[in-house]
């Protein structure tokens, strides 16, 4: 058997009322919404480490 293919997340920061939001989108699945952060460089921060965090689960897919 293959591997099940993996959905490659989009994450990227939003801001509203003056907070910061990581959001977390991927097709098929709910969006996960991470936050609030005060500063933009804080969400900026927590971006990073959810990239690093979901890299392993769409790494080494076959097509």
């Amino acid at each position: 058997m293959g591997k099940k293919k993996a959905i490659k997340p989009l994450i990227h920061v939003t801001v509203s009322l003056g907070l910061f939001y990581v959001v977390v989108e991927a097709e098929g699945l709910e969006n996960e919404i991470i936050g609030p952060f005060k500063s933009l460089d804080d969400a900026e921060i927590e971006k990073i480490n959810q990239r690093k965090l979901r890299k392993n689960k769409w790494q080494n897919v076959e097509p």
